[in-house]
């Protein structure tokens, strides 16, 4: 079982998966980011994470990220992502 001082639970919309993330990830430093296991659920959900959520939630923010309606990423003149 996880140390509960070594997990940040993190419960997601998964209607509103970026922005949900955006809100719950700035609360935390970003030592804790990268040393403290991410639990997650997703709210009004049950299920619970071995694995399988956190896999989920980053598959589904993966797809988010690469939206074209963020403009975080554009195609070049050559249609590839840069």
């Amino acid at each position: 079982m996880d140390d509960p001082d070594n997990v940040l639970s993190i419960c997601i919309k998964r209607d509103q998966i970026w922005q949900s993330t955006l809100d719950h990830l700035l609360f935390f430093e970003p030592w804790e980011l990268a040393l403290k296991h991410i639990k997650i659920t997703f709210e009004n959900e049950v299920g619970s994470d071995f694995g399988g959520l956190t896999r989920e939630w980053l598959a589904l923010l993966n797809k988010e990220i690469f939206n074209p309606d963020y403009g975080l990423f554009q195609l070049s003149a050559n249609k590839t992502s840069y």
